[in-house]
């Protein structure tokens, strides 16, 4: 643990780790030693969904992170004091929703799941909607108690970056990580914290706040040049808050104004949601959150049109 998060870190935080009930005030300092530096509100946010979901931590089930913004140009922002503009990001473990899950309910995997979804499975579900280019996880779980069955499908651009490659994770995985966190919310609906990306905790660095700038690592905004992680389409709800894109609002010197519709991009070239984020930024000049206010929803994870199309009504009012 002191190699985690050095001599001082660990003094205050040991007799934390395995603790039963997370108490506000456990949630409190263990949040703020990991990540006193994090925004206020987004410390609160970690501390109440510690609190009311009794998650710890220290025990992989949850992450506060801060990516570095950059400008449309690639470099990163700083404040007036010369310090780097970070936005903040919230994550949970798979292992994490699985114990909430099974707190309260008994269920089983079917159908040797999670593992790759078939071509028949895609087709029955996503139809013609499948991106060729994606690689799709699937999940069926099913209550023992009530005999209720659920099932989620989701997908992953095979060229899109995830974290954790360089120490084993595979788009697959990632695919079926999505997959099982949705199956698991069509289950048990409304029981787990909803808009908040789902990681595999296995790939995934304990003490985590601020990475080096390196591809395909977090700690990079993917709000350019394409950083994060993507998410394709599944099921038609598609691209949940776990797609990983760091949603942050403007400051007031940072207001949209329109540049201009390129006049070479084609919207039937806008295939996953990383992609659409960018076009609206090169075009228009728009964060991922105020693209998505535009097209009238509430969050990421309820954009059920595809990116092609939500372009195109972007543009139209432009």
């Amino acid at each position: 643990m002191e190699q985690k998060y050095g001599p001082e870190k660990t003094k205050v935080l040991a007799k934390y780790v395995g603790t039963g009930a997370i108490t506000k005030a456990i949630a409190t300092e263990i949040v703020e030693t990991l990540w006193g530096e994090a925004p206020p509100i987004e410390k609160t946010k970690a501390i109440l969904l510690c609190q009311t979901y009794q998650l710890n931590p220290l025990m992989k089930h949850l992450y506060l992170v801060g990516y570095k913004r950059r400008d449309r140009d690639g470099n990163y922002i700083e404040d007036g004091q010369g310090n780097l503009v970070l936005d903040w990001s919230m994550q949970i473990g798979i292992g994490a929703t699985r114990l909430m899950a099974q707190r309260k309910h008994n269920y089983s995997y079917l159908d040797l799941t999670p593992r790759k979804a078939t071509k028949e499975e895609i087709d029955r579900i996503l139809g013609d909607t499948a991106d060729p280019n994606s690689i799709y996880g699937f999940v069926h779980v099913k209550d023992v108690d009530t005999g209720a069955e659920a099932f989620g499908l989701r997908g992953i651009g095979k060229s899109e970056r995830i974290k954790g490659e360089e120490k084993g994770n595979t788009h697959l995985n990632m695919a079926c990580v999505r997959a099982e966190r949705l199956a698991l919310d069509r289950q048990y609906p409304g029981e787990m914290p909803q808009g908040i990306e789902v990681v595999d905790e296995r790939f995934i660095e304990t003490d985590y706040r601020v990475v080096d700038d390196k591809a395909g690592e977090a700690g990079v905004s993917p709000l350019i040049g394409g950083g994060k992680i993507g998410e394709t389409a599944g099921e038609g709800e598609q691209r949940e808050g776990e797609s990983g894109e760091t949603i942050s609002s403007p400051t007031k010197a940072q207001k949209t104004k329109k540049i201009g519709v390129s006049t070479a991009r084609d919207p039937a070239t806008i295939k996953t949601i990383n992609e659409l984020f960018k076009a609206c930024f090169d075009d228009f000049n728009m964060q991922p959150d105020q693209v998505i206010q535009e097209l009238g929803y509430s969050s990421q994870s309820d954009i059920s049109e595809l990116p092609s199309e939500c372009y195109q009504k972007i543009a139209a009012v432009r």
